[in-house]
């Protein structure tokens, strides 16, 4: 350890402090005065300039989230109102429509049964006539099978 402690002092040091170092510090420093204005300042303007459109952007993002969310929830609104009013709108000509089914069944029932009614009393009317005819062909008509059964003419 002590051959590295006398190799490193035995070596040059790492700053001299000669005339050279002057220079190398004004060199600095007029590169410092002619870099700033035409180089460093134009970046650090194209930096800001670009974050500040960055964060614009994201700032106009978030407003324009903000407004389509509320448009958003808006329209679902309206869409959830506008359906209400169609299911009540539906359930009223549904039953607008019942009633008129049960009008016109009831009107169609009653003519139905005024048919019914007719036709049974046209055929209790054909009924007792034909009963009055039959009645006065049961005579000759059972002289006719009687004569048949017998083989022969009955006298009357």
């Amino acid at each position: 350890m002590s051959q590295v402690l006398l190799a490193l002092a035995s070596e040059r040091p790492l700053i001299s402090f000669d005339g050279t170092l002057v220079l190398n510090i004004a060199l600095w420093l007029l590169l410092f005065i002619v870099l700033r204005p035409l180089l460093w300042e134009p970046m650090v303007k194209l930096i800001s300039a670009r974050e500040g459109g960055t964060f614009g952007s994201r700032d106009d993002a978030k407003r324009l989230e903000r407004e389509a969310k509320e448009k958003r929830d808006e329209f679902e609104a309206a869409l959830k109102t506008a359906r209400a009013a169609a299911a009540t709108e539906r359930d009223n000509i549904r039953a607008r429509s019942i009633l008129q089914e049960s009008e016109i069944l009831g009107v169609a029932r009653s003519k139905v049964s005024e048919a019914v009614e007719a036709q049974r009393a046209l055929i209790d009317a054909q009924r007792v006539t034909l009963r009055a005819e039959l009645q006065t062909l049961i005579p000759a008509i059972s002289r006719d099978v009687a004569s048949k059964a017998l083989g022969r003419e009955l006298a009357s």
